[in-house]
């Protein structure tokens, strides 16, 4: 039996990842456009099982903590009467409530993270920017022409893309999971012009479509990962 649990944890640690990544992509399917074209993608949806298991465990974890407390403290009141508690099992009651208290404030604000994620969070790319909102609600907007750095993780799950203002806003997102592909081709064509352009400029607009819709914006980051001294000047 002890086998047996060894192997579906290994089964889930090799599969987990694998099924997250599937449900981010199907999630990037997922998303709106509004009037001004602007295309939104909500959180993924797969963090919503965890909250199922930790939610109730972290509730039960705070109960149990709370019931050994109240008990531990009324058997240090009455702990003249040797015959019912001593001073060594007070203390380790003790310590197991204080053990399933910080079990179940960590779990219950774990799965509270996650909540206000599934909640609040969101990638949005624009003709021209990139605005994320945070699972606390805290919206962050970076147009492209005030990107002065990137840096792309391609080996981290999803590709973690992240652009940075000069200012220190910053907003990083998972590119397979959030449609983040026009922005790579926006950083693409400045890496290799060597200048901004104008994507609100029709032209310039369709180009920046083809190559992030035939791989070609992706495949160029991916070659080049990182930058750090963007221009931010625009040219047309």
């Amino acid at each position: 039996m002890g086998n047996f649990n060894y192997i579906l944890i290994a089964i889930a640690v090799a599969v987990g990842p694998a099924v997250r990544v599937y449900l981010g992509r199907r999630n990037s399917k997922r998303y709106s456009v509004s009037t001004e074209g602007a295309v939104r993608v909500r959180a993924p949806r797969f963090p919503l099982i965890a909250v199922i298991i930790l939610a109730p465990v972290g509730i039960a974890l705070n109960v149990v903590g709370v019931f050994c407390l109240w008990f531990s403290i009324q058997a240090w009141i009455y702990s003249q009467d040797t015959s019912l508690f001593s001073y060594e099992d007070t203390a380790w009651v003790f310590l197991l409530a204080l053990m399933s208290l910080a079990g179940g404030i960590f779990l219950s604000s774990l799965s509270y993270l996650m909540i206000m994620s599934l909640k609040n969070e969101y990638v949005e790319t624009g003709i021209d920017y990139v605005e994320k909102r945070g699972r606390l609600g805290k919206v962050t907007r970076v147009f492209f022409q005030e990107i002065s750095s990137y840096d792309y993780d391609v080996d981290s799950e999803g590709g973690v893309l992240t652009v940075g203002a000069a200012d220190g806003r910053e907003i990083s997102f998972e590119v397979d999971y959030y449609r983040g592909d026009y922005v790579m081709a926006a950083i693409a064509i400045r890496k290799a012009n060597g200048r901004w352009f104008d994507p609100t400029d029709e032209t310039v607009h369709q180009r920046l479509v083809q190559i992030a819709s035939d791989g070609t914006a992706r495949r160029y980051i991916k070659a080049h990962p990182r930058d750090d001294d963007l221009s931010v000047s625009c040219g047309s």
